[in-house]
């Protein structure tokens, strides 16, 4: 069985623009807590071997 999940991140191109001209390192350690978050919660749901490497994020 194949799940296809969408995560629409709403206001994500103000959250940026509101870091400042230095705000590519918080951006990433953001993304990275976020897809961290979303491995535990889907292996919680779905326990087994599950290929969780690219989650795509729509702006």
């Amino acid at each position: 069985m194949v799940q296809v999940t969408i995560i629409r991140l709403i206001g994500y191109r103000e959250w940026t623009e509101s870091l400042g001209p230095d705000r590519e390192h918080i951006i990433q350690r953001v993304q990275s807590q976020l897809h961290n978050e979303l491995i535990n919660v889907f292996s919680r749901l779905m326990p087994g071997p599950t290929h969780l490497g690219m989650i795509t994020y729509l702006q």
